[in-house]
C-alpha cells in the first residue's frame, strides 16, 4: 500500500496518504501504520467506479464470508498506466508506466480498429511516461523494438542546468536515489576523477 501512495513510485498513485509515506531518497522510510491514514485517490475511484453497477460477476472471497468481483472493470488498462515490476516463479517482468491521455487515445483507436499494427498504436503512445521529469533518450526505433519484442531497456538522463559555475540537477531518472548519486559524485571527487 505504501508504494501506491508514493507519487515518485507510481505515475498515478492509487492511495491518498496522510503522514509519512517515504521519500524519493529512501522509499522504505515510511512511518508505522498507526501513524498514517489512507483513502482511495481520485484516480483509484475512477478505476473502481463501475464495480457496483452490475458490470462484472461476483464470487466468494478466500474464506467465503464476503463476495468480491471476479475482475475489476477499470475504464483504462491500469497495468499500462502505472506499470509493474516483479518476479514470480522464475519469470520477471518490468512494464513501464505510460501517459493516461496517450493510453486512452490508443485504447479508443484499438476499439475502433482492433487489428491495428504497432506503428499505428505508437502514433498515440510515444513511449513510457515515468513519475519523474527526467528525459527518455532512447531512440524511437529502440522503443518500438522494446514494444514489439517485450525486451530491452529504456535509457533516461537527469534534467539539469547551469547556474554560474554550478550544475543544478532538477530531475533524476526513475528510481535513482539522490543520496546515492551524491555519494558516488563525492567518491569520484576524492579519487580525483572529477574536479573539486
Amino acid at each position: 500500500m505504501v508504494l501506491m501512495a508514493q507519487p515518485f513510485s507510481y505515475r498515478y498513485p492509487l492511495v491518498d496518504g496522510q503522514g509519512n509515506w517515504g521519500a524519493p531518497d529512501d522509499p522504505k522510510s515510511f512511518a508505522a501504520m498507526r501513524y498514517t491514514e489512507a483513502k482511495l485517490s481520485k484516480f483509484a475511484e475512477v478505476l473502481l467506479g463501475e464495480v457496483g453497477q452490475g458490470t462484472v460477476e461476483w464470487q466468494p472471497n478466500f474464506d467465503g464470508t464476503m463476495k468480491e468481483p471476479k475482475i475489476l472493470p477499470a475504464r483504462l488498462p491500469h497495468i499500462l498506466l502505472n506499470g509493474i515490476t516483479g518476479i514470480a516463479v522464475g519469470m520477471a517482468t518490468d512494464i513501464p508506466p505510460h501517459n493516461m491521455r496517450e493510453i486512452a487515445d490508443a485504447t479508443i483507436h484499438l476499439i475502433d480498429k482492433p487489428k491495428s499494427e504497432l506503428a499505428e498504436v505508437m502514433e498515440f503512445v510515444k513511449g513510457p511516461d515515468y513519475p519523474t521529469e527526467a528525459e527518455i533518450i532512447s531512440p524511437q526505433a529502440d522503443l518500438e523494438k522494446i514494444y514489439r519484442t517485450g525486451r530491452g531497456s529504456v535509457k533516461m538522463r537527469a534534467v539539469w542546468h547551469k547556474e554560474g559555475s554550478e550544475i543544478v540537477i532538477t530531475a533524476l531518472p526513475h528510481q535513482v536515489s539522490g543520496a546515492k548519486l551524491l555519494e558516488q559524485i563525492a567518491n569520484q571527487m576524492r579519487a580525483k576523477k572529477l574536479p573539486m
